[in-house]
């Protein structure tokens, strides 16, 4: 077996040390890219005998195991590189182009040190981490077990590592192996002795542009350095053989003249590539340098040190045995899950078609495509896709299971899924939930700020934390949500931090949509080197997906922010406000080009977007100035019921991203320099607000549709609009070989296959409900609508002559869905007023904002049970009534329209109050028009399907259980027309047309048809 470890995971792991604080802040989305230039810079810089991105590897052999650590160094400076002798008394294997190691990497399953991303590195490296290294380039190569963070929350960790970036584009081309520089054989390396090493002294040398003379800031020493062209000679020699140096390049936006050491981790990583390249290359001593420079001047400054080979391999030998009970574990629990896995069945009787549902999801985790399941209610989604799945790890073709979800309840069944195959079937599998830092926090939500001053599960949470992670998973299989927290406050760690790290130990993460999908969140440590992984996605809930990840890739900022902030900071940070300023200024152009009316369509929003990546790069070309410009089309609304804002699609938005670029630099660099100052929180939110935006506007393309409206305060606001994400919901599946996305509500499933990134080759199910569907009475009342137009004190009383229909039909619990708060307080009046009798009914109203608490209290009287006989539980005579009918008044696509199980008499109807199509208003325009454009019915897409999904939804809550016996009630005379009939799933081909004088007859013979 191979465990492969990359050099950034080793040092941050087992280095890592420290505080969480988020008081350091997390660099912008274009600091990669600015790193990636600084390297670029300085490897060009440094002459004929510096060799950029030089592959390492190096393999030690244990007795199970081969743990393999490889790496890339920045540059390696080496008069006689590639011509050294081998050393006689060492063997080492080095990387020589496609290693074994690497060809079985797809089969291997990711260890543990392909774990920690530096988004969440410890608070020893906040400081240290502020300097970026080439992430993109070593997160490719070295996906690592410090790599923990996600962005949604920056932590002191990932706040200054991630301005550390790298030449990602010189990662992502092909590496030159060693054994192209190296032809000679290379022989074979024993074990490595630990040898105590002595702290080296560091040269510290600093360079300016027109500096000839390099002074130590420490001693005070001249050095001098010859400069010419921006190459640098080294000229310290021992027996006459010139020493290697090898260099570790930082970008940062630090004062140099203020670091007086290297970053500790830093040191370590460059120490990590001496030993591998001392391991196969004959040098009694090595040269490690630390080349620091800033991004903003290209003023560099360079922290050198020497060792000899004894001191560099015993302190590498060290390192490697400090992470070896973590290797050891891992290969022990490889075998004893695989092993446990060969011998899992399926849990329960096959239902009918089950059986072919949980072959179609292997045979899709085998062929690597997606498959979208239609499963209805009942066919036992959840352990049809979680079990062969499992499977499909045990026979080695997945290393890790992501079960995806939007919601908390769905979270829930997942576990248990995974808990009945460990207790009926003796599975051994370790799984994660994940949940939201606020639910997870033991702060209360006042007091919570996750910094080591105020919480003090944050201070030294990273000296501590990875006692917890092994004491946890060595001794737990299930690491949920009280799990983690009865582990953190034994170790008084970070609940949400340590529930990150414990997904690196885990074989199956449970956690929201974010985690994989969104840009800001997902989880760094599997998926920031963009390569393709042996994983699986199960996608649950998966109509929720498509809004989702609307949301995820959109942006918008607000011009009345920048006034404000401006207002507030003037005082204390001119030079900020001055920039916020211009940034105004611009967007007051790009509001006053916006002209508000009513006519006219979206002919060129498609065209118009199309020109934002040739725009963009413009953009990037130049350093000053405000641009050219405003180029924009007027996109008002067309086809709207009432009296709607307009809006303006714009074709370049150039005059505003130069200014804002700028802006986000000098915030950037201020924040760097001020851990604390007035207003700083404030401008590091803003931070935040305007990274988001311009990280979006770099994934522009033409499934985007930039434009401008009035909000209904008034104020301007700049939206970022992602029409379609497929594209985007795409890459990001691609990072794992299979997808399956299931729901009871997937139709029609080419729109959603096409929407989310499906592709022809990729599979589509609808699999067969296992319930009689003659159990299931479909009504549509033909007189009532929902529609704008004919709204009325006539119609609303009409709607409430149906809800009082059907409870005397039948007494028991029933939920009523509306379009809207607003239409549910139209018709509750007249249904208080003249159909509610009090002593049987119980009426819940759905309020607009909902604690937990109150969301639960709700449902608990749905709940079977809610009329028990409490006398016998305190002893008082009470008097018994005939059990009364539950009725609640709910809005269709809330909380209580999907998610939740009420089985047998808990709920034995709903009535659903119109189509379910969203508000008209300038979003939903947009999607209409922009689909117009593709070819294709924008009604559909913007308003049709979207509505008939919370129908189906709302209708769903009825049957849970093959006993189950109800009704669903379609209120609006539209679900008569083709076009939504159509979408019926076909267990409702036997639906009934009814009027307010028939429903109740038809319902009581219904009913009757299931008596005896």
């Amino acid at each position: 077996m191979e465990i492969r470890l990359s050099v950034r995971g080793l040092v941050e792991f087992i280095l890592r040390s420290g505080d969480i604080d988020n008081r350091i802040h997390a660099v912008s989305a274009d600091s990669m890219q600015e790193g990636s230039r600084i390297h670029r810079m300085i490897q060009k810089s440094m002459g004929t005998d510096y060799h950029a991105e030089v592959p390492l590897a190096y393999k030690k052999s244990f007795d199970k195991y081969d743990l393999i650590i490889e790496g890339r160094a920045d540059g390696i400076l080496d008069r006689f590189f590639g011509m050294r002798p081998g050393p006689a008394s060492r063997k080492a294997v080095m990387s020589q182009g496609k290693s074994t190691t690497q060809q079985k990497q797809q089969e291997e399953e990711p260890t543990i040190s392909q774990q920690k991303p530096r988004e969440e590195t410890t608070a020893s490296q906040q400081k240290q981490q502020e300097e970026p290294t080439s992430s993109q380039q070593k997160q490719q190569e070295e996906p690592t077990i410090s790599q923990q963070k996600p962005r949604e929350e920056p932590t002191a960790s990932q706040q200054k590592q991630q301005e550390e970036p790298t030449s990602s584009q010189q990662k992502q081309q092909e590496e030159p192996t060693i054994s192209q520089q190296k032809p000679q054989d290379k022989p074979t390396a024993p074990q490595l002795q630990k040898i105590h090493v002595e702290k080296p002294v560091l040269v510290i040398k600093s360079e300016s542009p027109n500096a000839d003379v390099l002074t130590d800031g420490l001693s005070g020493e001249q050095i001098h350095a010859d400069i010419q062209s921006g190459a640098r000679t080294f000229a310290a020699e021992i027996s006459g053989d010139c020493i290697p140096l090898i260099d570790e390049i930082k970008g940062t936006y630090r004062e140099l003249a203020r670091m007086r050491e290297a970053v500790p981790v830093h040191l370590a990583q460059a120490k990590c590539y001496a030993a591998m390249y001392l391991m196969n290359n004959d040098c009694k001593r090595i040269s490690v340098r630390l080349t620091y420079c800033n991004m903003d001047t290209d003023e560099r400054r360079y922290f050198d040190s020497e060792y000899t080979d004894d001191e560099i391999l015993g302190w590498f030998d060290d390192l490697i045995m400090q992470f070896r009970k973590w290797a050891d574990f891992e290969c022990e629990w490889n075998s004893i899950r695989t092993a446990s896995i060969k011998k899992t069945s399926f849990p329960f009787p096959y239902r009918e078609g089950q059986k072919d549902l949980a072959a179609a999801v292997y045979r899709t985790i085998v062929h690597q495509k997606k498959l979208f399941l239609q499963a209805p209610t009942g066919t036992g989604k959840t352990i049809s896709t979680v079990f062969p799945t499992v499977k499909a790890m045990g026979e080695g073709k997945l290393s890790r299971i992501f079960y995806l979800t939007a919601k908390t309840i769905t979270r829930t069944v997942a576990e248990e899924a995974f808990e009945t195959l460990r207790k009926s079937q003796g599975l051994r599998m370790k799984t994660v939930t994940i949940t939201a830092r606020d639910k997870a926090c033991f702060l209360g939500e006042e007091q919570r700020d996750c910094n080591p001053v105020v919480c003090p599960y944050a201070k030294g949470h990273f000296d501590r934390v990875n006692d917890a992670i092994y004491a946890l998973m060595t001794n737990e299989d299930s690491f949920d949500r009280e799990k983690i927290a009865e582990y953190a406050r034994r170790y008084t760690v970070c609940p949400f931090e340590m529930a990150l790290d414990m997904s690196l130990v885990s074989d199956g993460i449970i956690c929201d949509y974010n985690y994989v999908f969104d840009p800001f969140v997902y989880l760094r440590r599997f998926f920031a080197d963009g390569n393709r992984h042996d994983y699986c996605f199960l996608v649950d809930e998966t109509h929720n997906l498509l809004d989702r990840g609307r949301d995820m890739y959109s942006a918008c900022l607000r011009k009345e922010s920048f006034l404000e902030l401006k207002r507030s900071i003037k005082d204390y940070h001119p030079r900020i406000a001055s920039h916020l300023d211009k940034c105004n200024k611009s967007l007051l152009e790009l509001k006053r080009s916006m002209k508000l009316t009513k006519s006219g369509d979206l002919s060129q929003a498609a065209a118009d977007s199309r020109t934002l990546s040739e725009s963009k790069s413009t953009v990037r070309a130049q350093n000053t100035g405000i641009g050219s410009g405003i180029a924009a089309s007027s996109r008002p609304l067309s086809g709207s019921a009432g009296d709607y804002d307009g809006y303006r699609v714009y074709e370049s938005i150039d005059s505003f991203i130069q200014p804002l670029e700028r802006l986000s630099s000098i915030i950037s660099a201020y924040l760097e320099d001020h851990d604390q100052g007035p207003m700083r929180d404030e401008i590091l939110q803003f931070y935040f607000d305007i990274s988001r935006f311009l990280t979006i506007y770099d994934l522009i393309d033409d499934h985007y549709v930039i434009y401008g409206e009035t909000d209904d305060e008034g104020s301007f606001v700049l939206r970022l609009s992602c029409v379609d994400p497929s594209r985007n919901l795409s890459r990001c599946m691609a990072k794992g070989l299979s997808t399956i996305l299931f729901s009871a509500t997937l139709l029609p499933v080419q729109y959603y296959k096409k929407l989310l990134g499906g592709t022809p080759e990729d599979f589509e199910i609808y699999a067969r409900s296992v319930f009689d569907p003659s159990r299931l009475g479909i009504f549509i009342g033909s007189d009532v609508t929902s529609r704008y137009s004919r709204r009325s004190d006539t119609m609303y009383r009409k709607i409430a002559m149906y809800i009082d229909s059907v409870i005397r039909a039948k007494r028991g619990n029933y939920i009523v869905f509306f379009p809207s708060h607003q239409f549910l307080d139209e018709v509750r009046t007249t249904y208080e007023d003249e159909f509610l009798d009090t002593d049987d009914t119980e009426l819940l109203i759905q309020s607009s904002f909902m604690t937990e608490e109150a969301r639960e209290s709700f449902l608990d009287r749905f709940s079977a049970g809610n009329d028990i006989d409490l006398s016998g539980l305190i002893h008082m005579d009470i008097e018994i009534t005939e059990d009364k009918s539950v009725l609640g008044f709910c809005v269709m696509g809330g909380i209580f329209s999907e998610g939740i199980d009420l089985k047998n008499d808990s709920l034995i109807g709903v009535i659903i109050v119109g189509t379910g199509i969203p508000m008209v208003c300038n979003e939903r325009e947009i999607l209409r028009n922009y689909f117009d454009e593709k070819g294709v019915d924008g009604f559909d897409y913007a308003y049709r399907y979207p509505g008939m999904n919370k129908v189906l939804q709302a209708a769903g809550r009825v049957i849970r259980t093959e006993s189950d016996l109800g009704v669903a009630l379609l209120l609006d005379d539209r679900f008569l027309g083709y076009g939504y009939k159509s979408l019926f799933p076909r267990e409702w081909k036997g639906y009934k047309t009814v009027t307010t004088n028939s429903v109740k007859n038809d319902i009581t013979r219904f009913y009757s048809g299931f008596q005896g």
